[in-house]
């Protein structure tokens, strides 16, 4: 990932060691697995409701309570309009509910914030879980910036907890990048589109390719740099540019046609 002169490695496709039902000697009680935590079986079964069986799209947010998102009521069509492609030609379009809810969570010391630590803070406040006829996504906005393998890569805007429909915002790289509000808001909404194509499926991280626009140097990104999903759009400053180049009032769909593609094909 690269972002002017400097580079990061791309960080969706993160991958959290989770143990499955374990016993506490000292309590006697059975440690339940995380309903939120990376599980390749629940995420397939994700997707294939998803995409075949939804009668409803429920995308629920929460904030930090000084991470409030920059969106404004009518900001979150933007998003709306773009999951509205994605099910574009389907026999019955799902309800769609977005944002399902935006309310606010308490604050905690920590600054950063680890994938593990992503997962147990939706583990704490998601309450919609993902049925087959009604899939959602849930989303954190963070007051704070992501912690990778120890170090802190403050210029990543969002992610998405592999193999979950897990997201998370960074609000100070938002606000720190956008120059207006208005464009804070549209940086913020099209990270918002960005992150839920991964925890959809795309590029290849569950939807399979029909064409090869797969980046090989920056897994589960597009090639093509005018669609959302290209690699660079995951920071800051980048998404910003890509606001000002792509977003049109004439042409408000973020994906382009080779992910679009991949969808209808699945």
């Amino acid at each position: 990932m690269e972002w002017r002169k400097i580079k990061f490695i791309a960080i969706t496709a993160l991958v959290i060691a989770v143990s499955s039902c374990q016993t506490d000697d000292d309590a006697g009680t059975t440690v339940q697995p995380s309903p939120n935590a990376p599980d390749s079986d629940r995420y397939i079964k994700f997707l294939n409701g998803f995409y075949n069986d939804a009668q409803a799209f429920h995308l629920e947010v929460a904030y930090q309570s000084d991470a409030q998102p920059f969106s404004q009521p009518d900001d979150w069509n933007l998003t709306a309009e773009n999951m509205q492609a994605v099910f574009d030609e389907r026999p019955i379009t799902p309800a769609l509910n977005i944002p399902d809810t935006v309310r606010e969570v308490a604050s905690g010391s920590d600054r950063n914030f680890t994938p593990a630590e992503i997962v147990d803070l939706a583990d704490q406040h998601r309450k919609r879980l993902s049925t087959k006829v009604e899939p959602s996504v849930f989303v954190i906005f963070l007051d704070g910036y992501l912690e990778q393998d120890g170090e802190v890569v403050d210029k990543v805007v969002g992610v998405n907890i592999s193999n979950t429909s897990v997201v998370a915002v960074f609000r100070p790289v938002i606000d720190s990048v956008g120059t207006t509000d208005l464009q804070k808001r549209n940086i913020e909404q099209a990270t918002l589109v960005h992150e839920i194509g991964h925890a959809i499926g795309l590029v290849n991280k569950g939807v399979p390719l029909t064409a090869d626009h797969l980046d090989p140097e920056h897994e589960k990104h597009c090639i093509n740099e005018d669609c959302v999903m290209y690699f660079e759009n995951e920071v800051s400053g980048n998404m910003a540019d890509f606001i000002t180049g792509n977003l049109t009032p004439q042409d408000r769909i973020l994906f382009k046609e080779d992910c679009l593609t991949d969808i209808r094909g699945y």
